[in-house]
């Protein structure tokens, strides 16, 4: 009778203990426990939207810059433009340094401030013709929004392929991570880090005016909260005029990659 009462002890006390799992740091282990998933919505848009200065605007700025082969240049070489027609030309095999500083607020109250550094190096064919543009770039910024507030810190590895004159469009492909700190307002409060991973191949700009046509980006985003781990994937797939889905779960959202306005698609 005693090793049966002494059995039935040991097992309460390890499902007891199982229930009752954490890690390390003393937070629940459930993958998700950390931040709901339209939480992390909001942060993978973020890290996309132009509001915030997410990727669509980098890879956006980016092929803007690579507006037409040129044929000034001192030497008479062909070069690319770099930043605008009038001020500077890149020649063949070069790098050049530039940065990006943008800030604002907009109608919905979102205020954003960052700080975006480049390495763009001109890739050409031995008659020198640009084959493409590489990007390597480093930011830093912050956002405020109704319901989310966040500091960030991040890099970029950006490929522009489609440079001469008679290709109708511009291909972007690379990979943009931002990691940062963050804080949601409103509801339940979440505080803790976040680190969102974009990746992108044949990402589609029109010819002139650069706008995203068409593509897709595969998005991870992970990290911890006072409440727990997260870790959600997700996949946004750009359908022109401004807007992408990101399916995520088994919601799929429409976004609006101006204004980071988005909504569980009808």
């Amino acid at each position: 009778m005693m090793k049966t009462s002494r059995l039935l002890l040991v097992t309460a006390f390890v499902l007891f203990a199982i229930s009752c799992k954490k890690d390390e740091s003393g937070m629940k282990t459930d993958t998700n426990a950390g931040l709901t998933e339209d939480q992390a919505v909001q942060l993978a848009v973020a890290s996309m939207a132009g509001n915030t200065y997410g990727f669509a605007t980098v890879a956006n700025s980016e092929a803007a810059s690579a507006i037409s082969m040129n044929n000034i240049s001192t030497d008479g070489g062909k070069t690319i433009n770099a930043i605008d027609p009038n001020t500077l030309y890149q020649k063949c095999g070069t790098t050049v340094a530039d940065s990006i500083a943008a800030s604002g607020t907009d109608q919905f109250n979102v205020t954003h401030k960052s700080l975006s550094k480049f390495q763009r190096t001109l890739n050409c064919t031995t008659g020198n013709v640009g084959t493409n543009v590489v990007d390597n770039i480093t930011y830093t910024g912050s956002f405020t929004a109704p319901d989310l507030k966040s500091s960030d810190h991040g890099t970029a590895k950006l490929t522009i392929t489609g440079l001469l004159p008679t290709t109708p469009q511009y291909a972007v492909s690379g990979t943009y991570n931002r990691i940062g700190t963050f804080t949601t307002l409103g509801g339940k409060n979440y505080y803790g880090s976040s680190n969102v991973t974009l990746t992108g191949s044949n990402i589609i700009f029109s010819k002139p005016g650069g706008l995203l046509v068409s593509g897709s980006a595969s998005a991870v985003i992970t990290g911890s909260t006072n409440n727990g781990k997260f870790n959600y994937t997700g996949t946004f797939t750009f359908t022109g005029n401004g807007y992408a889905t990101l399916t995520l779960g088994k919601i799929v959202y429409l976004v609006n990659l101006v204004t980071g306005r988005y909504a569980p698609q009808q």
